[in-house]
């Protein structure tokens, strides 16, 4: 019936086979440490009472609470076997709020973030957001229908590390996995494992931009392989930006020296998207690993 605070130094622990309703816009806030421990016989369940949440395809886009959100002195998290859904809630400047949200960890010897075994349902903006000195597990989770008209259902930046692999993710309304960093603080790298994720019916819900089932941009790098995605607006995406002014070139797109590829399906559902399954002018190519196609038989 009210928003949840965790303080530095302190533990919230939810016990396998619980499940917690949010009865109003609240959220879940986090300064010190938590851990939703549920099992794969007994999962741990964050939801809303809404009634329409089920019955109205609308009401999956309503914003019904606001998530769990860690701050930048957040120790340490630890989710598995966890439904977090319904979320979006507006927050006090109005804007929606990720399903869940590490803004910014500031502890110099990092933090670690485990997810894994999850479902992520439902929501108006990003599912993860990461950013800062961390180190992420994001395995095995079930993301689906994240993002009203915009939204990743990943969104990794900031200096994040670590490994996302054997998710699936179906109608991201965004890119459905993003990294990125700063353009200008070059010590600042996001660098990630992607590999044996599906990603299925994405980018659609995103208008006047076409955005992709993986984006590395702005000083991120990552390992791409063994990803299946299959009916997207669009595919990988590897930018390589960069301007030249007086002479002097810089480059404010991916870290491509570190980006390495390949051993991944892409199909897009129409043979007019099939420009974007390796995006034009970015820094990516098929490789001689890869399969492709266009058109919705194939697909």
């Amino acid at each position: 019936v009210g928003s949840v605070g965790v303080n530095a130094g302190d533990t919230l622990a939810v016990q396998q086979g619980a499940t917690i309703i949010a009865q109003g816009n609240f959220n879940i806030q986090v300064s010190g440490t938590l851990m939703t421990l549920g099992t794969e016989a007994k999962q741990v369940t964050f939801t809303s009472q809404d009634p329409t949440r089920f019955t109205d395809f609308a009401s999956v886009y309503k914003g019904h609470w606001g998530g769990i959100v860690c701050d930048s002195s957040a120790h340490y998290v630890y989710m598995r076997y966890t439904h977090i859904n319904f979320t979006g809630g507006p927050d006090s400047g109005g804007g929606a709020q990720a399903t869940f949200d590490f803004e910014g960890s500031a502890l110099d010897k990092g933090v670690n973030v485990v997810i894994e075994d999850c479902w992520f349902y439902g929501g108006v903006d990003d599912g993860i957001h990461l950013a800062g000195n961390i180190t992420a597990s994001i395995k095995r989770n079930v993301i689906q229908r994240l993002g009203g008209p915009d939204g990743e259902s990943m969104n990794i930046k900031a200096g994040v590390k670590g490994d996302i692999s054997y998710n699936y993710i179906w109608s991201a309304a965004n890119n459905s996995i993003k990294l990125n960093a700063s353009a200008s603080n070059l010590t600042q790298v996001t660098k990630m494992n992607i590999y044996n994720n599906t990603i299925v019916d994405g980018s659609f819900r995103k208008v006047g931009e076409v955005v992709n089932s993986i984006l590395i941009d702005a000083n991120a790098s990552a390992n791409i392989y063994n990803n299946v995605m299959v009916g997207n607006f669009a595919g990988l995406n590897i930018t390589h930006a960069k301007t030249t002014k007086k002479g002097v070139t810089s480059y404010t797109g991916a870290d491509t020296l570190n980006c390495h590829y390949g051993n991944n399906l892409i199909y897009a559902p129409a043979d007019s998207l099939g420009q974007y399954i390796y995006r034009v002018g970015g820094f990516c190519k098929k490789q001689s690993t890869d399969i492709t196609g266009t058109g919705a038989t194939l697909c």
